[in-house]
């Protein structure tokens, strides 16, 4: 998600390691927080990112993600809003940030 951020012109100097933390680099780059009560019937606009909590279990480091207009991206193309089933299963907090 960095290197897209980056290859859209977004100033990542100094950005966070944990994906949890993302969400000043995206606000220093011109994003804002956005309200999404439900991810399963929002609709979402490309450019639109989430940061997502950890899952109880999981990789403590959290989730960042884009959508492109059509699927949801990280390091591999999502089946939807949520990476995975324990995020599904969990639905950890999350802010979607729109520019």
């Amino acid at each position: 998600m960095r290197r897209a951020l980056e290859a859209g012109g977004a100033d990542t100097k100094g950005h966070p390691v944990a994906a949890k933390l993302y969400g000043p680099t995206l606000k220093k780059n011109g994003f804002h927080a956005i309200t999404v009560k439900k991810p399963e019937t929002f609709v979402f606009v490309a450019g639109d990112s989430v940061v997502i909590a950890p899952t109880k279990r999981g990789n403590q480091a959290g989730h960042i993600a884009g959508y492109d207009g059509k699927n949801w991206r990280s390091d591999f193309v999502q089946r939807g809003f949520w990476p995975g089933t324990a995020y599904e299963k969990e639905a950890p907090s999350y802010v979607v940030y729109r520019r």
